[in-house]
C-alpha cells in the first residue's frame, strides 16, 4: 500500500504545535490583556468550529465527524492552551459551553448517518453553563471525555455521563493511552468507543510494539463491547496497518483534514482501503512470505497450509513459528509404526535436509507416551527428577525446557508437536493455547500427507 504525501496546504492544525513555555498561574493572570482575550472570546460567541471525518474501516465511509475549535484571536495559540487559560481564570465551563453551542447549531448540516463528536472536561459536565445549551435529544451525538485533567470524582463523572446517553448522546474516551486516559477510567465509564492517542498511531506500519499494544486495546474494547478509532493518522500505510489490527475508525491528515464544512475523506485513503479489503476478500490474500521469514499472526499459519503440498513444505511451515510461540525452536513428528513398535519421527524441511533423521521408540520416552495417551499437552523442564529421558535429550540439545503437544485428527493421535526454549522457565498459558491451536492446524494437514 502506497504511502500517501501530506497535500501541500496542509498546514500543521494549531493544537499539534509544541505549546510554548508554561509560565506560573499568577504570572498568567496579571499578562496585560489576558483575561480580557478569553472573555473577548466568549462575548463573540466562542472560537470558530472545524469538523474532521472519521472514517469507518469496514464500510469506507464517513462515520463522522469531531468538531475541533480553533482560535482566531491573539494570542495565537492551540485549543489547549486557551481552554487550560480558561479554566485557571475560573472560565472553563462558560468557554466549553460555547464550543459547544457552536457545533451543534451546524450538526443539521452533517451527511444523513453520521455522528458529531464534541470533546468536553469532565469538570463540566453538569454545569449550568452546559446544560443551557446542550438539548434534550443528543441523538448523533458523542461527548468526548477530554483527558487534561484528573478526576476525583468518578461516581459524579458516570452519573453525568448516564445522563446524557439516557437523552440518545454517546461517550467516548479520549486519548487513550495517554495522560489520565489509563484503563481504570475506560473500566469505570465502560465508553461506547475508545479513542486511541496519536502518540500510540504515528509509525504503526511496521512497528511490533505498537501493534501489539493497539491490538492489546481492540481485544479490550470488544469484551465491553466498545468500538475503536484511531486519531493522528498521517499516513496511508498506517491507515491499512490500524485495519488489519481491528480498529474500527480512523481520523487525521490520511483521512482528511478540519474543514469549516462536512468534507468527505480523501479519495486517496478510500482507495487504499478498497484495494487492502479487495485483497482480504481474494482467494489468495496476499502472497506467501519467504520460508525463512518468521510467522508473526496465527492466520499466516492458516494461509501458507492451504499451499503445503509435502511434508518438507509443512516442516520449513511449522519452523518459521517460532515467533508466536514465544520459543527457539520448534518441531513436528510424524507417529507411526515399525516392527510393531509405535515410533515418532521429525518431519524433516529444507533448513535440515542434509540431516539424517531415524525413528525412535516412543515406549523408551514415557513422558511422551503418556502425552500422545492423554492428549494432553505437557511442559518439560531439564534436570527434573522422574522424567531422565526427556531432560536428558533436553541436555544434549542445549535447551532448558520443552512443550509437548499432541498432533490430533479424526480423533486419534496422528503426530507431535515440540517446542524448545533455551530458558529454564515454566510456560505461560497463552503459550500454551497457543501451541494447542498451532497443534489443531497441523493435524489434518499431516494425517493427510502421511496416509497417502
Amino acid at each position: 500500500m502506497s504511502v500517501a504525501a501530506v497535500p501541500p496546504h496542509a498546514a500543521r492544525p494549531p493544537d499539534d504545535v509544541p505549546p510554548p513555555r508554561r509560565l506560573p498561574l499568577d504570572e498568567r493572570l496579571v499578562a496585560p490583556g489576558v483575561h480580557d482575550a478569553v472573555r473577548s472570546v466568549i462575548a463573540r460567541g466562542g472560537p470558530d468550529m472545524v469538523f474532521q471525518p472519521q472514517l469507518s474501516l469496514s464500510r469506507l465511509a464517513v462515520a463522522g465527524y469531531e468538531a475541533l475549535a480553533r482560535f482566531p484571536l491573539a494570542p495565537h495559540r492551540g485549543p489547549e492552551y486557551w481552554f487550560g487559560l480558561a479554566r485557571e481564570l475560573g472560565l472553563g465551563a462558560d468557554l466549553e459551553a460555547c464550543a459547544l453551542d457552536q457545533a451543534l447549531r451546524q450538526r443539521a448540516d452533517r451527511p444523513a448517518g453520521t455522528t458529531i463528536a464534541v470533546n468536553l472536561s469532565p469538570s463540566v459536565l453538569g454545569s449550568d453553563a452546559i446544560e443551557r445549551v446542550l438539548p434534550d435529544d443528543l441523538e448523533g451525538v458523542e461527548i468526548e471525555v477530554t483527558e487534561h485533567e484528573h478526576v476525583a470524582d468518578v461516581a459524579r463523572l458516570r452519573h453525568e455521563l448516564q445522563q446524557l446517553r439516557a437523552r440518545g448522546a454517546r461517550v467516548a474516551i479520549d486519548d487513550v493511552g495517554a495522560g489520565h486516559s489509563g484503563l481504570s477510567r475506560v473500566m469505570d465509564l465502560a465508553p461506547d468507543s475508545l479513542k486511541l492517542d496519536r502518540h500510540l498511531v504515528v509509525g504503526v506500519a511496521g512497528n511490533t510494539a505498537k501493534s501489539a499494544l493497539i491490538r492489546a486495546v481492540v481485544d479490550f474494547a470488544e469484551h465491553i463491547g466498545a468500538g475503536v478509532c484511531a486519531e493522528g493518522v498521517e499516513q496511508v500505510a498506517d491507515l491499512g496497518a490500524l485495519a488489519d489490527l481491528g480498529v474500527g475508525f480512523a481520523q487525521g491528515w490520511a483521512v482528511g483534514l478540519p474543514d469549516a464544512t462536512f468534507r468527505d475523506a480523501d479519495p486517496v485513503a478510500v482507495a487504499a482501503g478498497r484495494r487492502s479489503l479487495a485483497g482480504e476478500l481474494a482467494p489468495e490474500r496476499r502472497a506467501a512470505p519467504p520460508l525463512a521469514q518468521a510467522i508473526v499472526v496465527v492466520e499466516d499459519v492458516l494461509d501458507r497450509l492451504t499451499a503445503v503440498t509435502d511434508l518438507r513444505g509443512l516442516a520449513d511451515l511449522v519452523h518459521a513459528c517460532s515467533s508466536i510461540l514465544g520459543c527457539d525452536h520448534v518441531a513436528l513428528s510424524a507417529l507411526g509404526v515399525e516392527g510393531g513398535v509405535d515410533t515418532l519421527t521429525q518431519v524433516v524441511g529444507t533448513a535440515d535436509a542434509d540431516e539424517e533423521v531415524y525413528p525412535y521408540p516412543i515406549g523408551d520416552y514415557p513422558v511422551t507416551r503418556r502425552c500422545l495417551d492423554l492428549r494432553t499437552v505437557t511442559p518439560v523442564l531439564a534436570h527434573r527428577t522422574g522424567d531422565a529421558a526427556e531432560w536428558r535429550v533436553l541436555a544434549e540439545l542445549g535447551y532448558g525446557s520443552a512443550l509437548l503437544v499432541p498432533v490430533i485428527s479424526r480423533d486419534r493421535p496422528v503426530g507431535l508437536l515440540e517446542v524448545y526454549r533455551r530458558a529454564t522457565t515454566s510456560w505461560s498459558r497463552r503459550q500454551i493455547r497457543s501451541a494447542r491451536l498451532l497443534a489443531s492446524m497441523l493435524g489434518p494437514v499431516l494425517d493427510g500427507l502421511t496416509t497417502r
